[in-house]
C-alpha cells in the first residue's frame, strides 16, 4: 500500500473536477426549497436565515420573496417544513431575529411592518403573534439585543425620518417604543447590538460616506457616539459587523467588490474624545478567493459576518458559506467552506449565499442561498474518521471499458476510501485546480484521507 505521506503531498495539490457543490472540511447534510426540486441559480428568490432551539430539536428561519417560512432542521437529510406565513407582497430582503419563545420579522415590503411569532408550540405549529406598522412601515433590518429585551429597528424605516429605533420587547405581546432617534450620520444599513453597545454601519451608495460607528444606547432613549472609524484600507459599502465573544475585536463587511473583510481591535481609551473613547484599530485584511485557481479572479464580495468562539462564519455572494480561524487576528486563515453557487465564474452581481447562523447546538451552519434555498451544513475537522466507504459500484466490479471514464459517488469529507489494487483512479474536486491520477499498485487497498469533498472517477 502507497503511504500516507505520498497520498497526504498529492492530496495537497490544487485539483479540478466535476462535484454539484465545491466545499473544503464541510458539507451539506441537509437542503430545503420550497421549489423543490428547481434550483434556478441566479434568480433571486430567498433572503435571510436565523436559528432557534428548544427542546431539543432545532429549527431555521428563511425568508423568500412572498413568505416566511419555519423549518424543523434536527435530523440531517430530513428537513421539515413546519409553518409558512405569507407577507403583504413579493420583496427580496425579510431578516429575522428571537427573543425567548418568540420571533420577529422585518422586511423591506412597504407596509408590512414587524411581524411577531409565538414558538411555543414547536415542533408542532408556529403561530403568528401580530403584525404592526404601529413603529414603522418596512424596514431593512432587525436585531435583538436578548441581554436587554430591546429589539433595533434599522434602514429604510420607510418615511418615518429617523435612522434607528428602539423597542421594549420584553413582553412580545405588547411592545413598546423607547426611541426614535437621528444619527449624525444618517442612515444605517445594518448593525450588531450587545448590552446596549450598537455598533452601526453607516453605509451610503450615493456618497463617499460609509462611517463605521459605535454608540453607547444604555439610556434607551437616546445613543452616544462612542467609537468611529471614517477611513480605512479597501474601503467600500460598509455593510455588517460582529464581535468577538471576548469584545476586544470587531469584523465588518463592506458589500462592494474587490473588498476585504476588516478586523480590528476594541480598546477603551479615557482620556479620549467621548465620541472616540472606544478606539478602532487598523484592520487586519482577509478575503475569500474560490475563483482565483481557475479564473485568477479574487474581488469577491464578502455579505455578513457572525463570529463563534475562534472562527468567522461569513455569507458570501458567490463563494457561498466560508469560515475563517481567527484566533490568531493578525493571521486569518481559511478552515472552510461550502460554495452554494458553484455556477459563478466571476464575482460579478450579487448571487449566491445571503445569511449564515452557526448557532445551534448541534454545531450545524443554516445558510441561505439566493437561489437554493435553506442548507443545513456540517464543519469536519478530520481528526476522526467514518467507517471506510467502497468507492465503485455496489458489487465491486470496475467499469470494464479500458476508455469509458464513470462517476462513482460523492465521498464526504472525511471519508476512508478503499480502492481495488491496480486500478487508476482520478480525483476531482470543484474549482480547485488540476487533476491527478494515481495508481494503486500491491496490496490491494488504499487508505485516502480528504480534507475536502472530492469527485471519484475510475477507470482500468
Amino acid at each position: 500500500m502507497k503511504s500516507i505521506t505520498f497520498l497526504a503531498l498529492l492530496l495537497a495539490l490544487p485539483l479540478i473536477g466535476q462535484a454539484q457543490f465545491d466545499s473544503l472540511r464541510m458539507r451539506c447534510v441537509g437542503r430545503w426549497n420550497s421549489e423543490n426540486p428547481t434550483d434556478n441559480p441566479g434568480i433571486s428568490r430567498y433572503s435571510d436565515v436565523w436559528g432557534y432551539a428548544a427542546d431539543g430539536r432545532e429549527y431555521g428561519i428563511i425568508g423568500s420573496r412572498d413568505s416566511i417560512h419555519f423549518i424543523d432542521v434536527t435530523e440531517p437529510y430530513q428537513l421539515r417544513r413546519v409553518n409558512s406565513f405569507a407577507g403583504t407582497g413579493s420583496t427580496t430582503w425579510r431578516d429575522f431575529k428571537t427573543y425567548d419563545h418568540y420571533a420577529f420579522a422585518g422586511s423591506e415590503r412597504s407596509g408590512e411592518g414587524l411581524f411577531v411569532f409565538d414558538l411555543q408550540y414547536l415542533p408542532d405549529s408556529v403561530v403568528q403573534v401580530t403584525r404592526t406598522t404601529q413603529f414603522w412601515p418596512r424596514s431593512h433590518n432587525i436585531f435583538v439585543d436578548t441581554a436587554t429585551a430591546r429589539l433595533y429597528g434599522i434602514g429604510s424605516l420607510g418615511g418615518t425620518g429617523t435612522d434607528l429605533k428602539i423597542l421594549d420587547i420584553s413582553d412580545p405581546t405588547s411592545i413598546t417604543e423607547l426611541a426614535s432617534l437621528n444619527l449624525p450620520y444618517d442612515y444605517i444599513h445594518d448593525a450588531y447590538v450587545r448590552n446596549d453597545t450598537v455598533y452601526a454601519s453607516h453605509g451610503d451608495f450615493n456618497t463617499t460616506l460609509n462611517e463605521f460607528v459605535i454608540y453607547d444606547c444604555t439610556s434607551g432613549t437616546d445613543c452616544d457616539q462612542i467609537g468611529l472609524k471614517t477611513s480605512y484600507a479597501q474601503e467600500g459599502y460598509n455593510h455588517s459587523s460582529w464581535v468577538t465573544d471576548d469584545g476586544s475585536h470587531v469584523i465588518w463587511a463592506d458589500e462592494s467588490r474587490n473588498r476585504s473583510l476588516k478586523m480590528a481591535s476594541l480598546t477603551v481609551d479615557p482620556t479620549e474624545d467621548p465620541d472616540e473613547r472606544i478606539q478602532i484599530g487598523t484592520p487586519h485584511l482577509f478575503r475569500s478567493k474560490l475563483l482565483e485557481a481557475t479564473t485568477g479572479d479574487t474581488t469577491s464580495i464578502a455579505h455578513n459576518p457572525y463570529i463563534k468562539g475562534d472562527s468567522v462564519y461569513i455569507s458570501y455572494y458567490h463563494d457561498g458559506i466560508v469560515v475563517f480561524d481567527i484566533s490568531d487576528p493578525t493571521d486569518v486563515t481559511l478552515a472552510a467552506y461550502y460554495d452554494t453557487y458553484p455556477e459563478n465564474t466571476s464575482y460579478n452581481g450579487f448571487q449566491g449565499a445571503w445569511g449564515c447562523y452557526p448557532y445551534l447546538p448541534s454545531g450545524r451552519i443554516l445558510g441561505s442561498d439566493r437561489s437554493r434555498g435553506l442548507f443545513l451544513l456540517e464543519t469536519k475537522s478530520c481528526d476522526s474518521y467514518p467507517s471506510n466507504v467502497w468507492i465503485g459500484p455496489a458489487d465491486g466490479e470496475w467499469n470494464d471499458s479500458p476508455s469509458n471514464w464513470s462517476q462513482a459517488r460523492f465521498p464526504e469529507a472525511c471519508d476512508h476510501v478503499i480502492i481495488p489494487a491496480g486500478k487508476n483512479v482520478a480525483l476531482l474536486s470543484g474549482k480547485q485546480g488540476y487533476g491527478s491520477l494515481l495508481t494503486v499498485e500491491n496490496g490491494g487497498q488504499l487508505l485516502m484521507q480528504s480534507s475536502s469533498q472530492l469527485t471519484v472517477r475510475y477507470r482500468y
